[in-house]
């Protein structure tokens, strides 16, 4: 059913035209970037992390991507400092930098830590976006690879930068370890932020296209699938909020009877058609055993907003 109703959601989103009259310019990465490092200090939970970690292809398309983002910063008068920020903001704890004779180093103490461990390093946008900054501002061919990463168990992430230090991708995360780390993270949010999440945004522009995100939509689904077995009726709102905070958009259970639920999730005003495409079917998995009696979506001031009204089957 859940598959179902995800397929029928995703016929008619595209039937609406993916774009926002006015509004277009505000998806330019320079944009973006400005925003980002103006936003507050922590925005970006993983979600750009787990969804680039699932195979050596998807390692390479977040460090190319990173890569143009930090040659793009560094191209408008960005700092270092303001890369440090950047990272920072991504949801990777304190960043210090240290230059060294032919390598430089940047560490991150702290960050969206989990119990689960990978075995290998998962930043691979943040390598990508620390070598196309230090490329720009050196003029020199410069590679980052990851030597500790939070996410294989170690207490910090460290960044070698260097003409020799060649970025290596991994083997990739299975589908089972991606609902694990999503479930945990989301779980793992205190208090969820609001407002704009330029980071997570900025980071998965790659991915949001129709093949990609009909790729990820079933473990998006099944991370959702994940939230709803591991909760209860009386966490439902809660999950919910974390879930909204997880994806960077504002996620309400705004009617909650017997009888009649509504989730109500509200885009930023950068975000487009095929991000609605991306995370709606989390929240179809978080609904889980419910009957989903209609989704309607709306298009107000340049930003998006999906009502969800459910009732459910079997009560928790």
């Amino acid at each position: 059913m859940r598959k179902a109703v995800h397929k029928t959601y995703a016929r008619r989103a595209k039937k609406r035209e993916d774009s926002r009259p006015g509004e277009a310019a505000r998806d330019t990465a320079e944009l973006l970037i400005d925003n980002m490092l103006h936003s507050g200090p922590r925005t970006a939970t993983g979600l750009h992390t787990l969804l680039y970690g699932l195979s050596p292809s998807m390692h390479e398309i977040a460090y190319f991507h990173g890569f143009g983002v930090g040659r793009s910063m560094h191209g408008n008068n960005a700092t270092l400092d303001d890369l440090l920020r950047a990272l920072e903001v991504g949801g990777m704890g304190k960043a210090l930098y240290a230059p060294a004779e032919s390598l430089s180093y940047i560490t991150s103490t702290s960050g969206a830590r989990t119990e689960i461990e990978s075995g290998m390093p998962m930043h691979h946008y943040e390598s990508g976006m620390i070598s196309g900054f230090m490329a720009s501002y050196t003029g020199r061919g410069i590679s980052t690879h990851e030597a500790s990463c939070m996410w294989d168990g170690s207490d910090r992430c460290v960044f070698v930068s260097g003409v020799q230090a060649a970025w290596k991708g991994g083997t990739g995360i299975g589908a089972e370890e991606f609902v694990e780390r999503a479930v945990a993270l989301v779980n793992g949010i205190g208090n969820p932020g609001r407002g704009a999440d330029y980071y997570t945004y900025l980071s998965i522009q790659p991915l949001l296209y129709e093949g990609m995100v009909k790729r990820l939509a079933a473990p998006m689904l099944n991370a959702g699938t994940g939230l709803h077995v591991r909760g209860n009726a009386q966490r439902l709102s809660d999950i919910v909020d974390k879930a909204g905070g997880f994806l960077g958009i504002n996620a309400r259970l705004v009617r909650n009877t017997k009888a009649k639920k509504s989730i109500v999730l509200r885009y930023n005003s950068f975000s487009s058609a095929n991000y609605i495409k991306l995370t709606v079917p989390m929240f179809i998995g978080i609904i889980g055993d419910g009957h989903i009696r209609k989704v309607k979506s709306s298009l107000r001031n340049g930003a998006y907003s999906v009502q969800m009204d459910f009732s459910l089957m079997v009560q928790r």
